[in-house]
């Protein structure tokens, strides 16, 4: 009870950053039990955070819960970066356009060409002879 009535005391202070600090612990403490010695360490880590002088510590210290050793955001220079997607066809070293392809557009459209005349045909094997003769005239 001791370390609730020291949080409400915090909202009534003067101070804005502190008691923004206070409102985010409290509403992320929820029903959560919380002692004095916890909630003391909070507020000194708070204090540090706040002092240290730099802008990404304190928009960090402004988060309720959150030290030194356990930052929020994640770094801006990342060196790996969104690595781009290869082809799926051995030997081809293409980007593929759309995330969720497997092949390159050429490699699409080779394969695409090559099935559709595989299935083509095998389609004409089942036309009799004499059907197939009278639709080339016809063509």
């Amino acid at each position: 009870m001791a370390a609730v009535e020291l949080v409400r005391e915090i909202l009534s202070s003067d101070n804005e950053e502190r008691k923004t600090w206070a409102f985010s612990f409290a509403t992320t403490q929820g029903d959560k039990p919380y002692t004095v010695a916890d909630l003391l360490e909070k507020v000194v880590n708070q204090d540090k955070l706040l002092n240290a002088g730099g802008t990404k510590k304190k928009a960090i210290a402004l988060l309720a819960g959150h030290g030194i050793s356990r930052p929020t955001f994640t770094p801006k220079n990342n060196k790996k970066g969104k690595q781009k997607k290869r082809c799926a066809t051995k030997d081809c070293k293409n980007v593929v356009r759309v995330h969720f392809h497997k092949f390159c557009d050429d490699c699409y459209s080779s394969r695409k060409e090559k099935s559709f005349a595989e299935n083509e045909s095998a389609a004409l094997d089942d036309v009799p002879a004499t059907m197939r003769e009278h639709n080339h005239n016809r063509d």
